[in-house]
């Protein structure tokens, strides 16, 4: 006998004898079996039937097993609370993946009349949280589903916004920028130009995505995220001047943030500021360093910064080397340059090295380096 009949047995046969505690916890399995079956539809029915003793009895603790809340949601979508019932299938979705918890959605989806979730930004993250465990398969139905969601709650930022992403992330960037395009025109909103911005960077549309993250730091002033993103893209854009303006935006807002300390020194280093470049190396020499100053550090200096781990040859090359001065190395292609940096890092800016570099062996592809000495 399968799990699902079995559990459609047991959870019948409590039924029968009055037994709605026993039922539920047998219905669940049944539900996390094949909710969408229509055996289950009927067994779900019977146990709505049973009125708040049947909602009472299902276990709302944290960690509970995802059939007992995909349970006590269709129990709830019964009850005409369908925003309450997806906002947990959604939670469902992304505790078991292998379960086809989305048609459950879809079924809500086309039955409810009412769809305003109370509070929109939780319905959001539980809905993208599921998104991010799924295969790439079922994402883009996901996503599609996400989009039914939004459009049946239009005034919803938070909706637009996990749609929009979906979509995005689902591996359609020019979809989620006419989405996100779209919304602008009709509803623009803080979320909606940040969804237009990530979907145009996706796309390589840079200088739209910088308009739009320009648009939603209009919108919301205090808040420094859109701003870090469009100093990112102006950065990568090589248009300096205007990326240290959005960082020292951000740290307008928020005095000492990491990102945007870091890069507002690599800017000011690379325009030739000595105090700012030895600042932004000290930072790195921190145990807790921030990964960006550690980042843009190796952009300034790759040899220096960008160093390859420690390995212990390195370490008793350096400990025989001592004081001794110029030392003679033997070093193979794929080893130098950054070989000789780790000695020099090791054993200190005076150590003269002196090598003889063996001719690339023919044997092993040239690749292309981003450095050159």
């Amino acid at each position: 006998m399968s799990v699902l009949e079995n559990g459609l047995r047991l959870a019948s046969e409590a039924l029968d004898q009055g037994d709605v505690k026993h039922a539920s916890h047998h219905a669940a399995g049944a539900v996390a079996a094949a909710p969408v079956d229509s055996r289950v539809t009927a067994l779900v029915d019977r146990l709505a039937a049973m009125g708040d003793a049947a909602l009472g009895a299902v276990p709302t603790a944290d960690g509970v097993f995802h059939g007992s809340v995909a349970l006590r949601a269709l129990l709830l979508h019964r009850r005409g609370q369908t925003p309450a019932c997806v906002d947990l299938l959604w939670q469902c979705v992304g505790a078991a993946p292998e379960v086809d918890y989305l048609s459950c959605i879809e079924t809500c989806l086309d039955a409810a009349r009412d769809l305003v979730p109370a509070d929109g930004k939780r319905l959001a993250g539980s809905a993208l949280k599921a998104f991010e465990r799924l295969p790439r398969a079922i994402q883009v139905r996901a996503a599609d589903l996400l989009v039914r969601v939004s459009e049946r709650i239009p005034d919803d930022d938070w909706a637009f916004f996990a749609a929009c992403v979906a979509v995005r992330k689902s591996g359609r960037g020019k979809v989620a920028a006419d989405l996100g395009a779209a919304r602008v025109q009709t509803r623009p909103s803080y979320w909606a130009y940040v969804a237009l911005a990530g979907a145009q960077r996706q796309t390589g549309d840079y200088e739209g995505a910088v308009d739009a993250y320009r648009s939603a730091s209009r919108l919301a002033p205090e808040d420094p995220g859109c701003l870090l993103d469009c100093g990112d893209v102006l950065l990568d854009l090589r248009r300096p001047s205007e990326a240290l303006q959005a960082y020292e935006a951000v740290l307008e807002r928020v005095p000492g943030h990491p990102w945007a300390y870091a890069s507002v020194l690599f800017l000011r280093a690379q325009a030739g500021n000595e105090a700012a470049r030895a600042e932004l190396f000290q930072m790195t020499l921190a145990t807790d360093a921030p990964p960006r100053a550690r980042e843009l550090a190796a952009t300034l200096a790759p040899f220096d910064f960008d160093l390859p781990t420690r390995h212990d040859s390195c370490l008793a090359l350096a400990d025989e080397t001592g004081d001794n001065s110029p030392l003679s190395v033997a070093t193979s292609c794929l080893e130098a340059p950054s070989a000789y940096r780790v000695l020099r890092f090791l054993c200190g800016p005076g150590l003269q090295i002196s090598a003889q570099v063996p001719r690339p062996d023919p044997r092993i592809p040239r690749g292309r380096v981003p450095f050159v000495l």
